[in-house]
């Protein structure tokens, strides 16, 4: 007799590569959907057992997971906002904006929750903490971010 947990790598097993495209593009993010996904099949594993008929699991996992892609792009939105915001606030202070053009270049490669952390952590001196309280993100998955941006950057700065 199949386990729950057998039960479920099963059924995911059979869309997990639908999942991670359907979260693509409606977050149009490579890392934001990675994230949707991840998000989405953990909640989807811990309420498993509530799960009342096993044929409609795929349209089940889908509307988790497309409730995390909103979550995503409302954090998104969240964080264009906190970033007009920290730039509203700085107005009438002195502001270094002579960045070299390879390195701004590089920054515009990023997407814009990595490129906003990255500018937070860097340029702002702010830790992922504060950061998370800025953009309503988890610290760790701040630090995973910045982590993934800064290792984006490495190579196109070399």
């Amino acid at each position: 007799m199949e386990s729950q947990k057998e039960k479920f790598e099963k059924l995911y097993q059979e869309v997990y590569k639908d999942l991670y495209r359907f979260a693509l593009c409606i977050v149009r993010d490579a890392s934001e959907a990675e994230d949707a996904v991840s998000e989405g099949v953990l909640i989807a594993y811990e309420k498993f057992h509530q799960l009342r008929d096993i044929g409609s699991f795929r349209s089940w996992i889908f509307t988790i997971v497309s409730n995390e892609c909103k979550r995503s792009l409302k954090r998104r939105k969240k964080v264009v906002s906190n970033a007009m915001n920290l730039v509203q606030e700085q107005e009438g202070k002195e502001v270094n904006y002579d960045l070299p053009i390879d390195v701004r270049n590089a920054l515009m490669t990023l997407p814009q929750d990595e490129r906003a952390i990255i500018g937070f952590s860097v340029f702002g001196g702010y830790n992922s903490v504060q950061i998370g309280e800025m953009m309503g993100l988890n610290a760790s998955t701040v630090r995973s971010k910045r982590s993934r941006g800064l290792q984006k950057l490495g190579p196109l700065l070399q």
